[in-house]
């Protein structure tokens, strides 16, 4: 078994993993959007009935994940400079299928990097067949050359004739064990009723999820995720309909510790 780490792998706080500065600048960017959003005379009157430790308990609790956005060619050209103001973490499409690299990739890739937004990446699935998934690991590795990205590489697994050829976790070992081999720190993205129902509990637990479950309080995944994408909605900079995620581990340290993702 590959030795590159994973959120379950002895990672200190592997999902709470806020450094104490980081905490307090999405402390003040999460008062800043309540504010926002809030008429400033209704927020006068909440604080002055909070007690002070209630008051941060509350805020703290808010800012304990990061807010991201996935995004690819159906998105069309993004301003991520504005993005960038509400956005902590993209995970843009490389591509799909055999081969096939999304529009927006390179540009995607660049602006983010240009205006500070993490980047991970993510291949989007057509495999039938366990050789399949490794041409698909082996052209998401060219696409990766050269950059570095400071969230995980997913394979993206939702077709449902790949469930229906129950080669889900066949699928998913191939192409995380050649990401892994060559020094990438590999995830899947599915839904909750395709991962309670066609992965084996191995890969799930062997590799970060990336959970797709929408319109929900608590998702009823019957497992451990580390970023939950949970619906769509308006994001200045790119439009009123973008798929929105919750991120809960801080990946960029060990990416850069542990020398991957072309770190």
């Amino acid at each position: 078994q590959s030795q590159i780490p994973n959120p379950q792998s002895p990672i200190p706080n592997p999902h709470i993993t806020l450094s104490l500065i980081q905490l307090i600048i999405k402390l003040i960017k999460n008062i800043k959007n309540l504010i926002s959003l809030i008429n400033l005379h209704y927020f006068k009157k909440f604080i002055k009935k909070m007690k002070f430790t209630s008051f941060l308990l509350l805020f703290i609790g808010i800012s304990c994940w990061f807010q991201g956005v996935d995004v690819s060619t159906w998105d069309e050209y993004i301003d991520w400079g504005t993005a960038s103001q509400s956005v902590y973490f993209a995970i843009i499409r490389a591509g799909y299928g055999f081969g096939h690299i999304d529009n927006y990739y390179e540009t995607n890739y660049q602006n983010c990097k240009a205006n500070g937004v993490k980047v991970g990446a993510y291949w989007y699935s057509y495999a039938s067949s366990v050789s399949d998934a490794e041409q698909e690991a082996y052209y998401i590795i060219q696409a990766l050359s050269g950059k570095q990205f400071e969230w995980p590489i997913y394979y993206d697994i939702e077709e449902q004739s790949i469930f229906d050829a129950g080669i889900a976790s066949d699928i998913a070992r191939a192409f995380c064990s050649i990401l892994e081999a060559n020094k990438y720190y590999c995830g899947i993205y599915s839904s909750t009723y395709f991962l309670n129902t066609y992965f084996d509990d191995d890969v799930k637990t062997r590799y970060t999820i990336w959970l797709a479950h929408w319109d929900v309080e608590v998702p009823t995944y019957q497992g451990e995720y580390d970023v939950w994408q949970y619906g769509s909605a308006p994001v200045s900079g790119i439009g009123d309909d973008v798929d929105v995620d919750k991120g809960y581990l801080d990946f960029e340290p060990i990416m850069k510790q542990y020398g991957l993702n072309g770190y």
